[in-house]
């Protein structure tokens, strides 16, 4: 069960980031940007505690990250660093996205329900040592 949380948070770090660097160098022009900018929909207080969440999970990754290797001298690369760079990413994606689509991206909704429930069920599994 560890190495599926790794390879989906890598994989899941990967598709963020192809989907965020294609839709920042994407070049809208002329009528379409004018005709899109009608549509975006207006920041809300949702929206603004939505990217707020995302921004403290990913410094309560980090701040797991400096207690992991401060107290405990371990530092395990793969399920910390990554988890931290890919909500901080989800983070940048939904701040991205607030001004500029009508509707959050399909990928980051992805992310949303998927780290959820995995990380539901690993709570609800998990057994004190």
């Amino acid at each position: 069960m560890d190495i599926t949380l790794r390879v989906t948070s890598v994989a899941f770090f990967l598709l963020l980031l192809i989907r965020f660097l294609v839709d920042f160098f994407k070049k809208n022009g002329g009528k379409e940007a004018f005709a899109e900018k009608r549509e975006r929909r207006k920041s809300t207080f949702f929206t603004k505690i939505t990217v707020l969440v995302n921004l403290s999970i990913a410094l309560s990754y980090l701040g797991f990250c400096f207690h992991e290797f401060w107290k405990l001298r371990t530092f395990m690369f793969e399920e910390s660093v990554f988890s931290f760079m890919t909500w901080s990413l989800a983070s940048v994606i939904a701040a991205y996205s607030i001004n500029k689509e009508k509707r959050w991206p399909l990928l980051l909704i992805i992310w949303w329900v998927f780290s959820s429930i995995f990380d539901l069920l690993l709570v609800a599994l998990h057994q004190p040592l």
